[in-house]
């Protein structure tokens, strides 16, 4: 198969085009057919601390079909492929502001898939880089959310509110037995954990002398 490799920053020259084996993935893992591509030009460098004066393509942001999932990890997708199993979706507040617009197609196809959501509001691991490498500068990472599962009802789906974490078992079965779309709304503390993502930043390498200050040793 054609695969577009990102080897090093730079401009469109950049890209290097080579002949691949198709892969073959294992559960937890998804192989998605690219129909279309836009170039990245601002999150990488934001991460990196490389900023975005420094390079012109720093990555890809692709659109295409699910072409293999062994384990089924889309839970819409999951739900439709095994109607009598649990299709459960395990999302944070920031992350399901771009995706509850799905809620609305579950109700309209009746796919009985539960969405957890957990709200603290904010994006956790973006505010720990913020953290710990920008001297607790937030920047678009604090959240004022609505309620979730009030929207979720104002879509025609369940939604369930729990404030405390002795009532997440039950509101989880009732969430299941519902046998409807069902978003379970769990509000949960600021505390954030280390780092998780494998695109977690370490300390910059700043390119430009006038970002050099805004190091954090």
């Amino acid at each position: 198969m054609r695969a577009i490799v990102l080897e090093t920053f730079g401009g469109l020259d950049s890209l290097v085009y080579r002949d691949i084996p198709e892969p073959e993935p294992v559960v937890g893992q998804v192989v998605i057919e690219i129909k279309a591509f836009g170039l990245n030009h601002a999150e990488m460098h934001m991460r990196r601390g490389e900023w975005a004066e420094a390079a012109q393509v720093i990555g890809i942001e692709c659109v295409g079909l699910v072409k293999s999932c062994p384990g089924g990890e889309f839970p819409i997708g999951a739900k439709v492929a095994a109607p009598d199993r649990p299709a459960i979706a395990y999302v944070g507040d920031g992350a399901w502001g771009m995706s509850l617009q799905e809620t609305l197609t579950c109700v309209r196809e009746n796919i009985p898939v539960v969405a957890v959501v957990f709200n603290n509001g904010q994006w956790g691991a973006e505010k720990k880089n913020q953290i710990d490498f920008y001297a607790d500068r937030y920047v678009g990472t604090n959240l004022k959310n609505p309620s979730f599962a009030g929207i979720a009802k104002a879509m025609g789906a369940e939604g369930i509110t729990v404030g405390h974490p002795g009532e997440v078992g039950d509101a989880l079965k009732q969430a299941v037995a519902n046998n409807k779309p069902t978003i379970l709304e769990l509000m949960v503390t600021q505390e954030l954990g280390d780092p998780f993502r494998r695109d977690a930043l370490k300390k910059p390498k700043r390119l430009l002398d006038k970002y050099k200050d805004f190091t954090v040793a």
